[in-house]
């Protein structure tokens, strides 16, 4: 087993995590949605549809406010009006890693993507 400062190893993804918070914080504020529609934006954005749940009030909301609309597959799309907003968001959360993977080498990267998924698969 490899030794490690678990209480360094926690102050960092805490730093990391409350870092990117802050920012999403930020972007939120300027779009005028809360985190949760926000949220919701990107994972649609992200994944062209999510399944959708009438009882998400993340989602009704989204729908009310002519950002997304149901299929009738069951799944959640964003309308124009929505896809302008994510690609915002989108373009935020990208500026965000770009600023945390300044003078990190691609390499390095790769290393830090390999074992942040040997980590979840451990815990899978």
């Amino acid at each position: 087993m490899n030794s490690i400062n678990t209480e360094k190893f926690i102050k960092t993804q805490k730093d990391l995590i409350n870092a990117y918070r802050a920012a999403v914080s930020a972007a939120v504020r300027h779009s005028g949605y809360g985190e949760r529609e926000a949220e919701l934006l990107l994972d649609v954005f992200d994944g062209g549809s999510i399944a959708y749940n009438p009882e998400n009030g993340a989602a009704e909301k989204l729908v009310n406010e002519k950002m997304a609309e149901p299929d009738a597959d069951g799944t959640l799309r964003l309308t124009g009006r929505g896809a302008i907003a994510a690609k915002s968001l989108s373009q935020n959360r990208q500026r965000f890693f770009e600023g945390a993977f300044k003078n990190i080498s691609s390499e390095e990267l790769f290393i830090f993507g390999s074992v942040l998924e040997k980590i979840c698969r451990n815990l899978a």
